[in-house]
């Protein structure tokens, strides 16, 4: 009984931990409003969905062995800084868009 109630517990915390890690539903809906407003094309919505599979690739294969060390944890840093930094660029670019 013991056994179950330990496994379960650490179940929860696992589990718990997991859905932090995520994109929260409003970082989602701010990227679609940014899409649908006309200030990213398709093109560039392309991009940012490729850097964003890359970013979870790359945030997938450092936790592989369980353990990220501060070189894979400063590469998925820089990778998710690159990732803003492209939605930024693109957002607040000089194009005027037709709606």
């Amino acid at each position: 009984m013991k056994k179950i109630l330990t496994l379960g517990f650490a179940l929860a915390i696992f589990t718990f931990a997991a859905s932090a890690q995520l994109t929260t539903p409003a970082q989602k809906m701010h990227n679609r409003k940014a899409f649908r407003g006309g200030q990213i094309t398709a093109p560039e919505r392309i991009l940012l969905e490729k850097d964003a599979v890359r970013y979870h690739h790359l945030r997938h294969k450092a936790q592989r062995d369980g353990r990220i060390t501060p070189m894979e944890r400063r590469r998925i840093k820089m990778a998710k800084r690159h990732e803003r930094r492209e939605f930024i660029r693109f957002r607040h670019n000089r194009f005027h868009r037709v709606h």
